[in-house]
């Protein structure tokens, strides 16, 4: 990562993607995804608002300029340079140059356990950390009716593509779960926000069970983390943004 003389610009080469959610509208009607990756040299970043056009899988490995968002102080919360008045030409400065190796993301997993892992949500909210990795117990995935579903999708200003947001959904995939060491008297109940559990239901809306099963919960075989992150508006509200899991040694 380059240095920069304003802290609260940096260019960040070495962003490498652990996931995002499912697509959000604005008041505007523009609509945006937020990112979540890990750098090296800056560690856990939320990067929101990203154009819905850009698509990055797990691993890739971007280099983005970005600064700190006015509005959410949240220390691990970035947004990208020109993202209030540029938009439309955003996906631009994304420059994607390269992927991480399979044979090598067990150990960033590994490392990212040893610097990141909770053994409880409450953890997170005691040292004021926005973004975090839990190893969850007792899964319960399940599915909720959508109480604000909207069937209609709105089409974007800078763009033709109708892309459905969490709203356009009937159902919300939800997990409830507990912590290796959880403070919470009946564990946590969180909604899955990741746009790859989203897309599967839209694809598939009469197969939508089989989303557990693309994650393996339920396998003994496999070991599973989430990736945790809170809202700015609520910060002691906690949410699933991603899925890490791989088979057991």
């Amino acid at each position: 990562m380059s240095i920069d003389t304003d802290p609260n610009k940096k260019y960040i080469d070495d962003f490498i993607v652990l996931g995002h959610a499912v697509p959000q509208e604005h008041r505007d009607l523009r609509k945006s995804i937020c990112m979540m990756g890990y750098s090296p040299t800056q560690g856990l970043v939320r990067l929101y608002p990203v154009p819905i056009n850009v698509r990055p899988k797990r691993w890739e490995m971007l280099k983005i300029p970005v600064e700190k968002s006015t509005s959410d102080k949240r220390s691990e919360s970035w947004k990208i340079q020109g993202a209030k008045n540029e938009f439309d030409v955003l996906f631009k400065k994304i420059h994607h140059f390269d992927k991480v190796k399979p044979r090598n993301t067990k150990n960033i997993i590994d490392l990212l356990l040893t610097k990141y892992q909770k053994d409880c949500i409450s953890s997170l909210n005691d040292k004021k950390e926005s973004l975090g990795i839990i190893k969850p117990q007792n899964i319960e995935p399940y599915f909720e009716k959508r109480k604000d579903y909207d069937p209609n999708i709105q089409a974007t200003l800078d763009s033709d593509t109708l892309y459905k947001t969490s709203s356009n959904f009937e159902f919300q995939p939800r997990i409830k779960y507990t912590c290796s060491n959880c403070h919470a008297k009946n564990g946590h109940d969180q909604q899955l926000l990741e746009r790859g559990a989203y897309e599967w239901m839209r694809k598939y809306p009469s197969n939508k069970e089989q989303l557990w099963k693309n994650y393996r919960i339920g396998d003994p075989n496999y070991e599973h983390y989430f990736l945790v992150g809170n809202q700015a508006k609520y910060l002691n509200s906690f949410m699933v943004i991603g899925i890490l899991w791989h088979k057991k040694q």
